[in-house]
């Protein structure tokens, strides 16, 4: 997540400094990172006060106060996770008295999905994906995703269901399209790529993509 959110941001021209472990700093700044801050420093001492308009945070944890004081004022705090610890402590003076917007990232738009998507196929972000296996062995894929290093990740690759057909424009270049003889109700819909194709390299990411949105939106049409 964190690879991603900078590609994004420094697709829309920010000036990304990303806050990291020494180990994963190379690998960082090779996505994009303008600047690297060590996970344990002091962030208002390094960065200084009010230094930032937005903060992405993945984390949590006892750093949450330091984000807020690098706010400017009218600044924005996003979250999506809290790997850090899930309890902190604010200072409500610092929220009010600064005009910030604090956010929290689970449910989004259908945009919001849809938009990567393209960026992927334009090549405008690449998704980091260190290895992939088929579906029927995503057992190993958990097992063997500590061994690939919090900063990679893993990808599932679907075969083709029963649904899927070849479309005849591209059948002669190895593709198959997710065009689904079945509806989307019934199952999501899969697509595969030449793997020397952009879409094939992002094969594993929107398959994976487009499965989580698929149960979002059975999650919501069972409420």
């Amino acid at each position: 997540m964190g690879r991603a959110a900078e590609q994004l941001a420094k697709r829309r021209g920010a000036t990304v400094t990303a806050v990291c472990s020494a180990a994963k700093a190379a690998d960082v700044l090779a996505q994009g990172a303008d600047r690297i801050v060590d996970r344990g420093e002091d962030l208002v001492r390094t960065l200084g006060r009010a230094s930032v308009d937005v903060v992405m945070d993945l984390v949590g944890g006892a750093q949450f106060p330091q984000w807020l004081d690098l706010l400017r004022p009218g600044g924005r705090y996003a979250i999506a996770g809290a790997i850090g610890g899930p309890i902190a402590e604010i200072d409500l003076r610092t929220l009010y008295l600064k005009d910030l917007s604090l956010l929290g990232c689970t449910f989004q738009e259908d945009e919001v999905f849809e938009n990567p998507i393209e960026y992927v196929e334009r090549a405008e972000v690449r998704p980091v994906v260190s290895r992939t296996y088929p579906l029927a062995e995503i057992a190993l894929a958990q097992e063997a995703f500590p061994d690939e290093g919090a900063h990679r990740k893993a990808g599932a690759r679907p075969t083709r269901p029963r649904c899927l057909r070849e479309h005849p424009a591209t059948a002669a270049a190895g593709q198959v399209v997710g065009e689904a003889s079945c509806s989307r109700s019934a199952a999501p819909r899969l697509v595969e790529a030449s793997p020397t194709s952009a879409a094939g390299r992002a094969a594993p990411a929107l398959a994976g993509i487009e499965i989580s949105h698929w149960l979002s939106r059975r999650r919501d049409a069972s409420r």
